[in-house]
């Protein structure tokens, strides 16, 4: 009988739950997002973010608080994303970092406004990010900069970083989040 990868099975409802996030099925997706988050221990186990590219705690905790945002859960939001970066700077976990940080953290805590803590989020994804010479990273990094220099009133500036940052993203191949 063949033994039945646990790992890789939470891993397929975090997918699960993600793709029915995007499809607008927050309700049903929120319910996968849950079941994975509810079976991984944070600093568990290190091995699933070699194998997998990510720390599958701190990926589903950025989809767990995006969700919450949609359905109308700011503070529930900003807290597992938060965990999710809390996580994955213990870990030391560069991708996973910056993965947690542009999925979730970065644009909500712009979206709610939360100026301090959007600008230590956006350096911590420039720095990170250039840093480890994650290419796509950096160009979210770019964005996020650009999102914040227009909330902070430096509209042409941050008009411009932006822009050139979805330019930049839809040259790479990645459109998901040119919306």
């Amino acid at each position: 009988a063949k033994k039945k990868d646990h790992v890789a099975s939470l891993m397929g409802e975090r997918l699960i739950g993600t793709s029915l996030h995007f499809l607008g099925e927050n309700g049903k997706g929120r319910q996968y997002i849950e079941r994975s988050l509810s079976h991984f221990v944070p600093g568990d186990n290190r091995s699933h973010a070699v194998r997998f590219q990510f720390d599958q705690f701190v990926s589903a905790s950025a989809y767990a608080a995006r969700i919450s945002w949609i359905v109308g859960f700011p503070d529930q939001a900003l807290r597992t994303a938060e965990m999710g970066v809390a996580q994955a700077l213990a870990l030391g976990h560069s991708l996973s970092l910056c993965y947690i940080l542009g999925s979730a953290a970065c644009p909500l805590t712009l979206a709610v406004g939360d100026l301090s803590a959007a600008e230590r989020n956006v350096t911590m994804l420039i720095d990170h990010s250039d840093r480890h010479g994650l290419a796509l990273w950096q160009i979210m990094a770019r964005r996020f900069k650009g999102h914040f220099g227009i909330k902070t009133g430096e509209r042409d500036a941050g008009s411009k970083l932006l822009f050139n940052a979805i330019d930049a993203l839809h040259e790479a191949g990645f459109v998901l989040y040119h919306t």
